[in-house]
């Protein structure tokens, strides 16, 4: 049975307990979540191999590609959000969202969401989604018709901002505290961290490493030894010997932008700098074009009178 409590071992969430910095409390004080919208996004990421070329045996030669729109809805219906558009390739399927975005890579599945998604909630249909539709492999349970049973993750990713209003967030995001017991519910050897200043913006990770099972059951780990531990690391980063396949991500901070350089991103002063720079492209082109007939014309000039 999982216990909901979050033991006393599992330290305080910062952003629970320390002021914000990046926002007038005051002001948006009697604003609900409506208006008030929760712009970090939580950033969830789960691998079921190393690439999409190392595939397990079983799985589907798509991989989660396999996964059509409407199991996918069913899994996002959990968290909070819809589907309003899909864009396929070869390589990635892309899904536009109410909040944010997902990709559907064969061996992985990147989802973004803001606002008060509740993100975690979804990720044990996931996991039965990978194992069901898609052919990965599972071993907490006898059949893959039991709703319990759960694909194998090859790694899995969790992070975000702390969060502006984090009294608004529902589920087992109302802290960073709640969000990890979540998460340690569910798979094994996961690690938490925090980056930044406490009392400021800061940035959580909670990540597993490579070939982590679910539990109940906890199987030996196949690449334990491979892990090395860099101890002139001053980042604390472990790195594995034996893979190959090195993924990077990108986390770029906007909040506090600058009010004026912050409105091309609203869509009223968006339109507006649109219309501005495409009369800035034509003014540009005539301009190019007039230049072109003053430099032609001397020279039709005396081409003429050779003539």
């Amino acid at each position: 049975m999982v216990q909901h409590a979050v033991p006393s071992n599992y330290t305080f969430s910062p952003s629970s307990a320390t002021p914000h910095l990046t926002i007038n409390h005051d002001v948006v004080a009697d604003l609900d979540s409506s208006n008030a919208f929760e712009g970090p996004e939580k950033l969830l990421e789960v691998w079921f191999a190393p690439s999409a070329d190392a595939l397990p045996v079983n799985a589907s030669p798509l991989g989660l590609k396999a996964v059509n729109k409407e199991t996918w809805e069913s899994m996002l219906d959990m968290v909070h959000c819809k589907v309003l558009s899909v864009l396929e390739s070869d390589t990635v399927d892309a899904y536009l969202l109410s909040e944010s975005s997902m990709f559907v890579f064969p061996h992985k599945l990147i989802l973004k969401t803001c606002g008060t998604t509740t993100l975690l909630l979804g990720l044990q249909r996931l996991l039965h989604i990978a194992a069901a539709h898609a052919g990965f492999p599972f071993s907490n349970a006898e059949s893959v018709d039991n709703i319990r049973a759960a694909a194998t993750p090859y790694r899995v990713f969790y992070s975000r901002k702390n969060f502006l209003f984090p009294d608004k967030q529902r589920g087992p995001h109302r802290s960073w505290k709640q969000e990890v017991k979540y998460l340690d519910d569910m798979l094994s050897h996961g690690s938490a961290y925090m980056v930044g200043k406490m009392n400021g913006d800061h940035w959580y990770l909670y990540l597993t490493p490579p070939n982590q099972e679910l539990t109940p059951p906890i199987t030996p780990q196949s690449e334990a030894n491979d892990i090395v531990i860099d101890t002139n690391n001053e980042l604390g980063v472990v790195e594995s010997s034996g893979d190959e396949y090195v993924d990077e991500t990108l986390e770029i901070l906007m909040t506090d932008l600058d009010p004026e350089n912050a409105k091309q991103f609203f869509l009223s002063h968006a339109s507006l700098l649109r219309r501005h720079q495409r009369r800035r492209r034509r003014a540009a082109g005539r301009s190019r074009r007039l230049q072109q007939r003053q430099r032609l014309g001397p020279a039709r000039s005396t081409q003429a009178g050779r003539d």
